[in-house]
């Protein structure tokens, strides 16, 4: 786990604009600073979490968030090495 988890939602360009879509623009891309949005981390163990439900508070609140800056569902989470470490938190098909 980790303390603080940060997610990327925008881009200051040089010019002082800030826009939402990663700068297609070389030269705006050089000079640009990230605009993160911070998050509660988790330092629990989630190895042994077989549903999302197990899973910290914090944890499913970042997955959530994830989807809604997406704009996508998140269909697994893997949560270790192994191959069962995964929890499926919706389908892979509709």
């Amino acid at each position: 786990g980790l303390p603080k988890l940060k997610v990327c939602v925008a881009y200051k360009l040089k010019n002082g604009e800030t826009v939402t879509e990663f700068p297609a623009n070389f030269m705006d891309l050089v000079d640009c600073e990230p605009v993160y949005e911070e998050f509660d981390g988790f330092t629990e163990d989630i190895t042994n979490c077989r549903s999302f439900d197990e899973l910290p508070a914090t944890c499913q609140a970042y997955v959530k968030r994830l989807e809604e800056l997406s704009g996508c569902r998140i269909s697994a989470i893997g949560t270790g090495p192994q191959r069962d470490h995964v929890i499926q938190i919706n389908s892979l098909v509709d």
